[in-house]
């Protein structure tokens, strides 16, 4: 209640600082991964002391031995952190070379990479040592000249695909090196962030001492580690830390090639793994989980299944707390209140997984482009008795037609509206966007040549409405979709002279009632799609578009366009000829997010922009364009912005385009302060006329060409 300035101050401060800390990126993009409960110590696993019967050799001498292996003499070997590979007889200890630098600063993470770091290793059938630097490659020590060889570069790697972070080795006794390659993103000074990303990356390889030729056995693995082939050598085991498991490649037999998983659920995350004389496997595990090990379980554990949570650790670990300097009562609440808010709004899981995307600068008004009032001496009919009309067509006697937020299907010829139908129920409710699923949404529609209405309603699926009877039927309802995948949201459509109907589902993800999601996400998941009347067969013709939207099939029956809205750009696909089944880019880097798109009498092709994107448009920028290539911070918007106030970043400003057929801008009409036309999602050429319309408006524009 207290509204002194160091509580403003103080609030204010923290929640930019979380704000802040939201946007910046984290260094790592984890999956979620779910570990069953972890094992109990009890019966082979319960708690003794057998560890504390250890001697300690060579304490202060060496740092980080990992991995051993023995010669036929009884000297073994192994790798240190600062680059060295050592071996010992009893006491003695030799150093046998450095795979690096030796450098003063040899021993410390920051200078692994330039002075190396020697990881599994084995003596092979022909009584040398091959190993592999985590930084350098697979290698091999020359016994007893102690010349080094680099058999396989990192950056030669297998498959193109260079290594990264090597790790475990084993040699089979015919001469075959295995070895693990635990992830090509993160080197071994960043193990800390492989661990806690918990992505299946890491590989299993195999190098051939006689061909020199590496390859990949296992792709998919996590946080591959120690390696082991079996004694008969029919199997090779490969330890995924991070999974907590071992998994098994059979090399022999009828079984070869087959990957099973061997053992699961370890009581730690495991590192190396190596045979023993009864024929057993010993397991080191480098960090332990077992149940009561903690007041809430292991760390690892917990984290795993919340990407946004790592994603947050990593970004705040390795980063210094700062603290104010006064330490009053009132601020430590202020602070922790809003660093427990900021948590809990991080935590919370975003609707929207954006894709990455970056427009090219937005053009500017000018040339075809130019500001003008051309929309300013159109005409409203119909206002208040409709709403929503966004898709129209004309029948052979001149009758328009379109469809209705409320469900309806109408149609109109001079002042006369006239009621068709409805695709959903009649509900009180219906107009409003969360009963849009039950009261159906007409969208893009068409006159057929066989002079019925074909048209897509957005949830119910491909429809035709029976002229002039006015039966309606659903040729294709939603829930069949094509090849396999159900139709979620349906915009577009036109039919081409031979009764091909095309048509768009604009994402398989979102309903058009969340369509303000579909736009900030962003992402190229929408179909162009092809119905045959004459077969009732429905095939899918394009994917990965964005926000599939209006369709247009050019007047020679050649291509199709179809509008990809949240790229602002037109997708051109070749129907004939010798570029058929060809798909390119007509027009792109357009003045707004485009909708509908419809042929004119000259050839060309009008095209609503829905909102609008140019230079200047305000202070900052598009606002779809600014966030598009941030997907941190569009998930963070869509977490705290309802549905409803997004139309807040789009200005009422109206504005549609006429286009060549070679995507050349031709002429633009606007409404520079969307006085009388507010949007444009549909310009209609018919009669000297243009009607124009938006999903958001509630009348039919009308723009006499004589008036131009």
């Amino acid at each position: 209640m207290e509204s002194k300035k160091h509580y403003v101050i103080a609030v204010t401060v923290a929640v930019l600082a979380c704000v802040a800390l939201y946007l910046y990126p984290s260094p790592i993009q984890p999956e979620p991964f779910t570990y069953p409960p972890a094992p109990r110590l009890e019966g082979a696993l319960a708690v003794n002391y057998k560890l504390q019967k250890a001697e300690r050799w060579f304490e202060g001498r060496l740092a980080g031995p990992e991995s051993f292996t023995v010669d036929k003499n009884g000297y073994i070997y192994t790798g240190l952190n600062d680059g060295r590979l050592v071996r010992f007889h009893g006491n003695h200890l030799e150093e046998l070379g450095r795979t690096g630098q030796n450098l003063t600063e040899c021993g410390t993470l920051a200078y692994e990479p330039m002075c190396g770091r020697p990881k599994g290793m084995k003596i092979g059938p022909d009584g040398h040592l091959y190993f592999v630097d985590a930084y350098q490659g697979l290698m091999r020590l020359n016994l007893p000249s102690q010349e080094m060889e680099t058999l396989v570069p990192s950056e030669n790697g297998s498959e193109g695909l260079p290594f990264r972070f090597l790790n475990g080795l084993d040699v089979s006794k015919d001469g075959v090196v295995y070895f693990t390659d635990s992830t090509p993103k993160w080197q071994r000074n960043q193990y800390k962030y492989a661990v806690l990303e918990t992505n299946a990356m890491g590989r299993l390889l195999a190098y051939n001492v006689k061909t020199r030729k590496v390859r990949t056995l296992l792709t998919g693995l996590y946080l591959a580690n120690g390696v082991a082939v079996s004694s008969d050598q029919s199997y090779v085991l490969v330890v995924e830390m991070t999974a907590a498991r071992i998994t098994k490649l059979h090399l022999k037999g009828s079984k070869a090639g087959v990957r099973e998983i061997l053992a699961e659920n370890l009581p730690g995350y495991p590192d190396n793994i190596n045979p023993t004389p009864q024929g057993t496997f010993y397991v080191g595990l480098t960090a332990l989980r077992f149940e009561g090990m903690s007041r809430f379980g292991p760390f690892v554990d917990l984290t795993a299944p919340f990407p946004g949570l790592k994603r947050f650790i990593a970004k705040v670990a390795a980063r210094q707390v700062y603290y104010f300097r006064e330490s009053k009562k009132h601020y430590v609440i202020a602070v922790t209140v809003a660093v427990l808010a900021c948590v809990a709004l991080y935590l919370y899981p975003s609707p929207i997984q954006p894709e990455p995307f970056t427009y090219p600068p937005a053009p500017r008004l000018e040339g075809a482009l130019a500001v003008n009032y051309k929309l300013q001496k159109a005409e409203r009919w119909f206002e208040g008795r409709l709403a929503g009309p966004e898709s129209f067509t004309v029948d052979k006697n001149g009758y328009i037609y379109t469809g209705l937020n409320d469900g309806r299907l109408v149609r109109f010829r001079g002042n006369h509206l006239e009621e068709l139908g409805r695709t959903g129920q009649n509900l009180t409710e219906c107009g409003t966007l969360a009963y849009e699923p039950m009261c159906g949404r007409p969208k893009g529609m068409k006159i057929g040549p066989d002079g019925h209405l074909y048209f897509v309603d957005a949830y119910q699926g491909l429809m035709r409405l029976n002229l002039p009877s006015q039966e309606m039927e659903t040729l294709v309802p939603s829930e069949n979709g094509s090849e396999g995948l159900p139709f979620r949201f349906l915009n577009g459509l036109d039919v081409s002279k031979d009764g091909v109907v095309y048509f768009t589902d604009s994402t398989p993800k979102w309903q058009r009632n969340q369509y303000k999601y579909a736009v900030l996400e962003t992402n190229a998941m929408g179909r162009l799609l092809a119905y045959n009347v004459k077969t009732r067969k429905v095939r899918t013709l394009l994917t990965g578009l964005y926000l599939a939207n209006g369709v247009a099939v050019s007047t020679d029956q050649s291509y199709v366009l179809v509008v990809e809205m949240t790229a602002a750009r037109i997708t051109k696909l070749h129907l004939r000829g010798s570029k058929a089944g060809v798909r390119e880019i007509l027009a792109e880097n357009l003045p707004g997010y485009p909708d509908n798109i419809n042929p004119t009498p000259q050839g060309t092709f009008y095209v609503g922009l829905t909102a609008l994107r140019f230079e200047g448009m305000s202070r900052f920028g598009p606002f779809v364009d600014l966030t598009a290539p941030f997907p941190g911070l569009k998930r963070f918007i869509a977490k705290v912005t309802p549905l409803r106030l997004y139309d807040y970043f789009i200005s009422k400003r109206a504005m549609f385009i006429e286009i060549d057929q070679n995507g050349e801008i031709v002429q633009s009409f606007h409404d520079p302060d969307g006085s009388v036309i507010g949007y444009v999602a549909e310009a209609f050429p018919h009669d000297g006329k243009i009607f124009l319309g938006h999903f958001s408006q509630p009348y039919i524009g009308v723009l006499s060409m004589d008036k131009l």
